[in-house]
């Protein structure tokens, strides 16, 4: 009886070692790239244009290697997004005022082409407006067969335009796409995606362009940290805001705008307040997000002031399954296997006493 109970707990860890494995593969929720680094101690890769720590190991933190990608100010991690019903603003804000978000369809991301690997799987990129600049995508064909694949921007025409419509991927080959971006005129916040189609299927990359005025004189970002990045239906966002001044360092008023948009360019949220800035300017903001529905989204901020506009974005995913969040799925199964060592250690010591009695 002691030793099938045994058998049963050593199968138990088994499982759960081999599902904390899946979980840190090259396609997991956090990471969609070929050169994923995974062990017991932490291990870190490089890039050219991208170095982050918050890729997922057994039990450290890790980095990966992209060999392949070179831009500006691109997002690894999985494209998520978010949306805001109602907010609670810091105690600095003054004049607050909200407008409701549009209707139209919920931008869920589209993955029906298993056999091709895309790096980056999501694009945030800043720009300046009405210039160009160009981005490289990596798409690798993982399957065993030939793939025909035709190439689109969704809901960016005129901002993407692609090196070829239209090419052939061999099995186990890999195409560089060169894309260029041409900014619009008008500053603002624009989404959508980048649509790779084989045999009537999509393989879809989101797309975010920050748009800025040519003569900035304000630098804003908006962090959201691990957790939130993924967040089950309902669960308030907490993002982090930063405002500085690029420009002269002296007290001025700007209109700050939160937008929470899909990537079919649908508005849920726009929320607006007049705050005052000396040099810099940092404060958390709470997002709620009961009344979205499951799907990708991004905070957009815009800083708008007299004589131009400066902007960010952060991406995030809503969902109703709890499990989709990696770093839960992470904590539950480690929490299995330290529970199921201090069992196996708690019968092996009483083995030992009976053993010794005898």
């Amino acid at each position: 009886m002691q030793k099938r109970g045994l058998f049963v707990i050593l199968s138990i860890i088994f499982f759960a070692q081999f599902a904390i494995a899946a979980s840190d593969s090259a396609s997991s929720s956090s990471y969609s790239i070929g050169t994923l680094h995974e062990g017991i101690s932490e291990s870190n890769g490089t890039s050219s244009s991208y170095q982050d720590s918050e890729t997922l190991t057994i039990f450290g933190g890790g980095n990966f290697t992209s060999s392949t990608y070179s831009g500006d100010s691109v997002w690894f991690p999985v494209i998520i997004n978010q949306t805001v019903v109602a907010v609670e603003t810091p105690a600095t804000t003054t004049t607050p005022t909200t407008s409701g978000g549009g209707g139209g369809s919920i931008s869920s991301i589209v993955r029906q082409v298993t056999d091709l690997e895309v790096v980056p799987d999501s694009f945030g990129i800043n720009a300046v407006a009405g210039r160009e600049s160009e981005i490289k995508l990596s798409v690798k064909n993982i399957g065993s067969k030939n793939l025909a694949i035709e190439t689109s921007p969704h809901n960016l025409d005129g901002i993407l335009n692609f090196d070829v419509s239209q090419f052939s991927l061999p099995s186990g080959e890999i195409k560089i796409l060169t894309i260029k971006v041409i900014a619009p005129s008008e500053a603002g916040i624009y989404t959508g995606k980048i649509i790779l189609t084989s045999e009537g299927k999509r393989f879809e990359i989101p797309f975010v362009i920050n748009v800025n005025s040519e003569f900035s004189l304000f630098d804003v970002s908006v962090d959201i940290a691990d957790q939130y990045k993924i967040i089950k239906k309902g669960q308030n966002v907490r993002g982090q805001i930063t405002l500085v001044q690029a420009g002269l360092q002296e007290e001025a008023d700007v209109k700050i705008e939160y937008t929470i948009k899909d990537f079919e360019g649908n508005v849920y949220s726009t929320i607006s307040e007049t705050i005052a800035v000396i040099r810099e300017k940092s404060y958390e903001y709470v997002f709620k997000t009961s009344d979205l529905p499951e799907g990708d989204y991004i905070i957009g901020v815009e800083v708008v002031y007299s004589g131009g506009v400066a902007t960010a974005s952060h991406q995030f995913k809503v969902t109703s399954t709890l499990f989709e969040n990696t770093d839960i799925v992470i904590l539950i199964i480690e929490a299995i296997i330290i529970i199921s060592i201090m069992i196996i250690l708690v019968i092996i010591a009483r083995g030992y006493k009976t053993k010794k009695r005898i």
